[in-house]
Parts: structure tokens; C-alpha cells; sequence
């Protein structure tokens, strides 16, 4: 079965146009599609649904002998850890498709970096690229855990040596890649007093408090219901520390509030950003008193306050 996916942000409707009317009608594989709530077309030829929770999702992943889906830090950590094949189309930022370049700038770096992804620019090159990938028998991510298993292992000693089990921390995150990035590490934090915020409204989490903002980031009001929600959220429960990556529409006033009343704050960079900085890293960057980047190779351009802990890939 081949999975397509768009993700929980925004619909890609040039993709999953060109998988029902080119794809499916050439070859002779099953298709399933997660197309999004806002999707404006219907696919004809394959089977679909507009959204899922995390549960339907890792399903379909791990049943999938191929997935295609836009170029999202969530679905390719996803194919990382159950070693699935993987073609990601980048979004194009010129069509309306997302607001900047990170997409291309992901995509170009993971091509050098993992040779395991195969990367789509040209959709007319889809169908071969699905084909060869089909046909290919080589092992997958190999080595996928060491970067995470070294973030996991320095930030659990930070975590043990500067906070007690009964500290109150709060870990901000928006929906898709920035919270499937979390979720490799929530773990490794006190559970008896995490408070998860995020605007996903698909997150099941057990013994975990969660707090959901609603709207995503096209939600201009999004900022702004953050904004009144984070004083008195940071008020009620006093976190000593907030530990967010972003994105800025719940991070900014989270971390900005709560550094005016005492909270550390640690930043980590999503690994999404490869050579631009995300706006919510650069806001934040000078009242971090910790600010992670995932790419070594970013020391250097985001300043001395930058340390490299590992990355979740």
C-alpha cells in the first residue's frame, strides 16, 4: 500500500490531484490518502480521508510499503523510526503553498545528508521515482537513532541535575513536526507535573495534562488567544521552567511571559530549519537562558548562546 499524506497544517492540493489522476490510473498499487480538513479537491481514484488521530496515522504508516508526502519533520521522523520509504514533494512557497523555503531547504539538505529519502521536485517525476523506490530492496536508516539518543541523554541530565520531580514544567509546541518532535522527548521529562500546550487537537496523551489552544497557524487570532491564555496558565501553575520549539504564535508569548515572572527558558530549534532561522528562534534567541540548534553546522550563525545537544534524527 502507498500512504500519502499532507500533514495537519495545511492541505497540498497539487499533490494529491496529481497522485489521483496520474498516479493511481498508471499503476497498479492501493492508494490511501490523508488530504486535510480544508482540501478543495476530492480525489476520484483512490480512497482518502481528510484527517486522523496519531493512532489511524501510525497505522497506516506502519502498514505502508511506501510513503509520499510533503516535506514535514513529522511524517519523515515517522518513516525514520519504522525504516519506511520515503519520497517527499516539498511545498512550493510561490504557489501559496507555505509561507517560505524551509520545505526546499529540508529537502536539499536531507538529500546529501540521508540518502535513504528520495526527494521530488518535478511532479511529472513522480510516477519513475515511485517505481525505483518500489523496486529497491537496500536497508533503511540505519543509523537514525544515534543524534537522538545523544539529545535524549544530554537533556535528561540537564533535566536531573536542575529539577526535582515535583517541578512544575511547561512544554510548548505547535501541531505536526514541532510536536512529533516533542514527543521523542516527553518522555525523559518529570511526568507528574509536564503541562503539554499545543494547538493539536488530535494529541491522546495519558497521564500527561495537556492544554489546547485551538486554530492553527493561518488563525490570525491564534497569537492573540495565546496571549491572554499564557499569563494565566504561567500564573496558576508557576512552571520553573518552559521548554518550547516552536511555533511562534504559542511559543512567543508563553516564553516571553514567562521569563518576566522568573521561568527559565529553554529553546530548541525546530530541525526543520537547516539554513534559515525560524521567526520564533530569532525572537526568543536573546531571553533563552538554553537555546539548542539540531544541525551542528548552525552553531556558529545563530551565536555563542547556541549549544548542540543533538537532534531528533
Amino acid at each position: 500500500m502507498i500512504f500519502v499524506t499532507v500533514g495537519a497544517s495545511l492541505p497540498f492540493d497539487r499533490l494529491i490531484k496529481h497522485i489521483d489522476t496520474e498516479i493511481a490510473t498508471r499503476l497498479n498499487k492501493k492508494i490511501f490518502a490523508q488530504i486535510h480538513d480544508a482540501a478543495t479537491y476530492i480525489p476520484q481514484n483512490i480512497e482518502y480521508v481528510k484527517t486522523e488521530n496519531k493512532k489511524s496515522f501510525d497505522e497506516h504508516i506502519r502498514s505502508a510499503n511506501l510513503v509520499i508526502s510533503h516535506a514535514g519533520m513529522g511524517v519523515i521522523m515517522d518513516c525514520i523510526k519504522y525504516h519506511k520509504k520515503l519520497i517527499l514533494v516539498p511545498r512550493d512557497p510561490s504557489l501559496g503553498e507555505i509561507i517560505d523555503r524551509h520545505q526546499y531547504e529540508i529537502c536539499e539538505y536531507l538529500e546529501r545528508a540521508i540518502k535513504d529519502i528520495t526527494i521530488v521536485y518535478d511532479l511529472d517525476n513522480l510516477c519513475d521515482s515511485i517505481i525505483n523506490i518500489m523496486d529497491s530492496s537496500s536497508p533503511l536508516f540505519e543509523n537514525s537513532q544515534k543524534n537522538l539518543e545523544q539529545l535524549r541523554r544530554n537533556l535528561s541530565a540537564y533535566l536531573s541535575s536542575n529539577y526535582s520531580r515535583n517541578s512544575n514544567i511547561f512544554i510548548v509546541c505547535s501541531s505536526g513536526g514541532h510536536l512529533r518532535q516533542i514527543l521523542e522527548l516527553i518522555d525523559i521529562f518529570p511526568q507528574k507535573n509536564i503541562f503539554l500546550i499545543t494547538n493539536s487537537t488530535k494529541i491522546e496523551l495519558e497521564q500527561i495534562r495537556t492544554h489546547i489552544i485551538k486554530g492553527d497557524f493561518t488563525d490570525k487570532f491564534l497569537y492573540v488567544r495565546s496571549s491572554i491564555i499564557a499569563p494565566y496558565l504561567i500564573l496558576k501553575y508557576r512552571p520553573t521552567l518552559i521548554f518550547t520549539n516552536g511555533g511562534g504564535e504559542l511559543s512567543l508569548p508563553f516564553s516571553f511571559f514567562g521569563k518576566l515572572v522568573g521561568c527559565k527558558i529553554i529553546f530548541m530549534e525546530t530541525i526543520s530549519r537547516v539554513i534559515s532561522k525560524s521567526k520564533a528562534a530569532r525572537l526568543v534567541y536573546p531571553i533563552a537562558d538554553i537555546f539548542l540548534v539540531q544541525w551542528e553546522k548552525n552553531l556558529s550563525k545563530y551565536g555563542k548562546k547556541a549549544k548542540y545537544w543533538g537532534s531528533v534524527i
